[in-house]
């Protein structure tokens, strides 16, 4: 009995310093990881915010992201950025981290911030993601606010005018519902 539990004692120590090694390497290596992620975010953001077209974009990507980015709806999607916020003005320190995964197929190492952004007409929150890719980064992608960006959207002729009657079928529905409701709470 005393062998057996000498062995899983010593099983235990094993497992105890191993994973304290491990934790401690990636305690090191994470805030290296961030700051250099920290670093390629506050240098591409002003590089990338001015100007979200396509051909910019696809400039800070790596090549095997490259073919997932649809060209026209990313420069329509600046087009609307560029029509609703106006040009880009500065932006906060960002924060976020970066992050390790380790599978079989070896380490994969990816970082996410949040920043936000100063435009002629508004504020907006963007999401940056990055990816590390040998001993550089790059960008995967950047995502902004939509609820941000459809509340400082200017609105349109056609936004603006009077939504059409509805049916005499949903008005008769409507009128109906509110009586029924009205005799329900009514004191």
């Amino acid at each position: 009995m005393n062998r057996v539990l000498k062995i899983f004692g010593g099983v235990f120590l094993f497992i105890l310093v191993a994973v304290g090694g491990l934790s401690g390497y990636g305690w090191v290596r994470g805030g290296t990881l961030d700051a250099e992620s920290k670093a390629y975010v506050m240098a591409t953001l002003p590089r990338i915010l001015p100007d979200l077209g396509a051909a910019n974009f696809v400039s800070f990507m790596a090549p095997e992201d490259r073919a997932k980015l649809n060209p026209a709806a990313t420069d329509e999607f600046a087009l609307k950025v560029r029509e609703s916020l106006g040009g880009f003005q500065s932006f906060e320190e960002p924060k976020g981290d970066s992050f390790q995964m380790y599978s079989t197929g070896g380490a994969k190492i990816t970082a996410k911030y949040l920043a936000r952004c100063h435009f002629e007409k508004g504020v907006i929150t963007a999401t940056i993601t990055l990816r590390k890719t040998d001993e550089s980064w790059s960008l995967m992608g950047v995502h902004l606010d939509s609820n941000t960006l459809e509340r400082t959207a200017p609105k349109t002729d056609s936004a603006r005018a009077d939504p059409a009657p509805a049916p005499a079928a949903t008005q008769v529905l409507q009128a109906t519902l509110a009586r029924r409701m009205a005799s329900r709470f009514a004191p």
